[in-house]
């Protein structure tokens, strides 16, 4: 008796049908048309100019927030040299001639040249003939009180003295420059009271400033809108510009190589106005 074979048979859309495939065919092989497409690019172009100011205030708030940890980093490192020399903060050379422009600095360079008319003679140089100044006394090869220069730099900063360019300067001095100057991204309030007395930790307070980021020029700004400030109780606080002070600076570093002295009225001196507004502002 003969074998008999069945055959399934599918309506509509079975492989032998003409349309059935014309139809299958077509939805697979059908693309974006050219207003769809457009009507993509629109959709995305508005998701991200909706993303990306939040994205970026989120990155600069963290960034401002490393910001104040490294000076909550260096306040205690002032504590630290303080309580190693009888309370007295560590002392800045620029500070002591009244060149507030320059406290940011964290070597004195070569007094002869740039500094030759400084009331006060500099200091002697180290062994390895760099004249370490401020700051750049607490973090100099790994100091027991900053134990990285890192804390020295903020990573905010877009002008001439970034980690990259100046880090190095804490770990090899090249013989061939010994009188090189290099900068942190803080500025130093200094070791002194206006009248010259010289400043104890233990009686500062919080209307006392003693770091704040650079203002040396427009360049060392780190925050446009403001500063973190570290305080004499070693508190980091916010300090919003609200009367455009930083607009008065140098547009570049060379412009602030300007001696304090040069400027008569305190009153228009910006780096005095700037300590003053930070002083006011606890």
């Amino acid at each position: 008796m003969a074998q008999e074979h069945f055959t399934p048979t599918f309506v509509g859309t079975h492989r032998g049908d003409a349309t059935g495939d014309r139809i299958s065919d077509s939805w697979h092989r059908r693309g974006l048309t050219l207003v769809e497409l457009l009507v993509t690019f629109a959709i995305v172009s508005i998701l991200l100019s909706l993303l990306l100011p939040g994205l970026s205030q989120a990155q600069s708030a963290a960034r401002r927030l490393m910001c104040a940890a490294n000076q909550s980093h260096v306040g205690i490192a002032i504590a630290l040299d303080s309580d190693q020399n009888n309370q007295r903060l560590v002392r800045s050379w620029f500070a002591e001639i009244g060149r507030p422009s320059e406290t940011m600095a964290a070597t004195v360079g070569d007094p002869q040249m740039l500094l030759a008319t400084a009331p006060t003679p500099a200091p002697s140089p180290s062994a390895d003939l760099q004249l370490w100044d401020g700051l750049g006394k607490l973090a100099y090869r790994g100091s027991a009180c900053l134990d990285s220069h890192e804390a020295l730099y903020c990573p905010c900063h877009r002008g001439d003295h970034p980690l990259e360019v100046e880090g190095d300067a804490y770990i090899f001095r090249p013989s061939a420059t010994p009188w090189m100057r290099f900068f942190t991204n803080y500025q130093y309030a200094g070791h002194l009271h206006s009248n010259g007395d010289p400043k104890s930790l233990a009686v500062l307070s919080v209307d006392d400033v003693l770091v704040a980021d650079g203002f040396r020029s427009m360049l060392d700004v780190n925050h446009t809108t403001g500063s973190n400030v570290l305080r004499g109780d070693l508190s980091v606080r916010w300090w919003a510009s609200l009367h455009d002070e930083f607009t008065a600076l140098p547009t570049n570093s060379d412009a602030a190589l300007l001696s304090d002295s040069d400027v008569i009225d305190p009153d228009t001196n910006p780096w005095k106005v700037i300590w003053s507004a930070l002083r006011r502002d606890p």
